[in-house]
């Protein structure tokens, strides 16, 4: 007998085995405690049996004995048909009783034996295990316990452990901005639950962040290592719009008012100049690695004397950028290095640059040179009337390399005609990689046209 068998087990209680099959029987209720279990219950109905029909008796458990000739075969008949019947009764009182405590739990409520017109049934313990200390106790009231075995069934214990379910993660959304609604790029997003960290990212150029956590309460602590602005609040995910706004306190000092007033009047000057240049502002210089306006053309009535001339002729003290061109983000930027590296400036200037490729955010087809109305080219809502001017001062114009101040970063003049700082490395234009190329690119002595 090499695999459970509740048959061989009932027979093996009746005596209605042979000799060989008794041997293999007790070896494997030696070894499997569910049939030791299933044994011990068909000897409990047994007991129940003869209790509640004391004029049946039955046949107690013997083996088979050898046949003989003569009238054996009809006694033995006759016994296996009255062993058959008690089977059958057996097997209907196992398998198709409703309830395992009905007849038990009702008999020790009321003091009464159970009536023959009951269900027999019948509630027992786990199988035997030497370290446990015993068989346990049905509850008050009759509810199953924790190691009770209903009969058919494979108990609890012998089933293999039930691992639950990692919780189902929920998306926590958000976006970074300083009070003026620039994105914050670059800003630490750490996640908290009892002081401990759950989950962390990193905003990215357009300030946006995404954390995966369990649906709970959480702390989101926000860090701007650029600014040094920090804040923290309190969210619980899913959480699809987080708006986290940092202030941000600019650099302040003569040589901070006087990178911004050379910007401002820059500005200005762009504004003034756009007719001179049909609508246009001024081209980038023809001359390599000079990544300034080219005002060759300008008459030196149009330009003001002094301090702004020299800072965008390149012979001032501040280190200066310009481009001519609409560039809103470093994929535009590189784009547009990239054929000023393949192309050279002479060929570029002036005039808008056609790609095969989408660039950058602004799924632009082209650079546009910067002129009036060139920021119709980032709106995405044409029914807000608010986007033209958001659009026109996410637009760089004119910008400081880092290295101008002693803080890392430099003075923004935007297409609006505002200035703002950004740290470096930051936003775009400061971000690491454009500013390092960009620097690759310029020569510290202007070359000979």
């Amino acid at each position: 007998m090499n695999s459970c068998d509740p048959e061989m087990v009932s027979r093996y209680l009746d005596g209605e085995v042979t000799l060989d099959e008794a041997g293999e029987c007790a070896k494997h209720l030696e070894a499997c405690a569910v049939c030791r279990e299933r044994f011990s219950a068909f000897q409990k109905l047994d007991a129940l049996a003869r209790e509640a029909y004391p004029t049946v008796r039955f046949r107690p458990p013997t083996m088979l004995p050898p046949r003989r000739r003569g009238i054996g075969p009809w006694v033995t008949a006759a016994a296996v048909v009255l062993l058959g019947s008690g089977l059958v009764w057996l097997v209907y009182t196992i398998y198709l009783t409703p309830s395992p405590t009905q007849i038990t739990q009702t008999a020790a409520e009321e003091g009464e034996k159970p009536a023959a017109n009951k269900s027999l049934s019948t509630t027992v313990s786990s199988p035997v295990d030497p370290a446990r200390p015993g068989p346990p106790t049905v509850p008050p009231g009759g509810s199953k316990g924790p190691e009770e075995v209903v009969l058919g069934k494979v108990p609890p214990s012998d089933l293999e452990p039930v691992v639950p379910a990692a919780p189902k993660l929920a998306d926590i959304l958000g976006n970074v901005s300083y009070e003026d609604e620039r994105p914050v790029s670059g800003a630490e997003i750490e996640l908290f639950a009892d002081d401990k960290k759950v989950a962390s990212a990193t905003t990215g150029g357009d300030g946006k962040f995404r954390l995966a956590a369990a649906p709970a309460e959480y702390v989101l602590q926000v860090f701007d290592q650029a600014s040094g602005a920090a804040t923290s609040l309190t969210v619980v995910a899913p959480a699809p719009n987080v708006e986290v706004t940092l202030a941000f306190v600019e650099p302040q000092g003569p040589d901070h008012e006087k990178a911004k007033e050379v910007l401002n009047q820059a500005g200005q000057l762009f504004t003034g100049l756009a007719p001179h240049f049909r609508g246009s502002w001024p081209p980038l210089s023809n001359m390599v690695g000079r990544f300034l306006p080219d005002l060759e053309g300008v008459s030196a009535e149009m330009l003001p004397e002094g301090g702004i001339r020299d800072q965008l002729t390149g012979a001032g003290d501040l280190k200066l950028a310009y481009t001519g061109f609409l560039l809103a983000d470093e994929g535009a930027g590189n784009a547009f290095l990239d054929t000023y590296e393949q192309s050279g400036p002479a060929e570029i200037s002036g005039k808008d640059i056609p790609f095969e490729a989408v660039l950058g955010e602004g799924n632009f087809t082209r650079l546009y040179r910067l002129r009036d109305g060139v920021e119709r080219f980032l709106i995405t809502d044409i029914n807000d009337a608010s986007a033209g001017p958001r659009a026109s001062s996410q637009i760089p114009v004119l910008w400081e390399l880092p290295g101008n101040h002693a803080e890392s970063g430099g003075w923004v003049l935007y297409m609006d005609g505002t200035t703002r700082w950004l740290p470096y490395p930051g936003p775009f234009p400061m971000t690491e990689g454009f500013i390092e190329r960009l620097r690759g690119l310029m020569t510290t002595t202007p070359p000979t046209p």
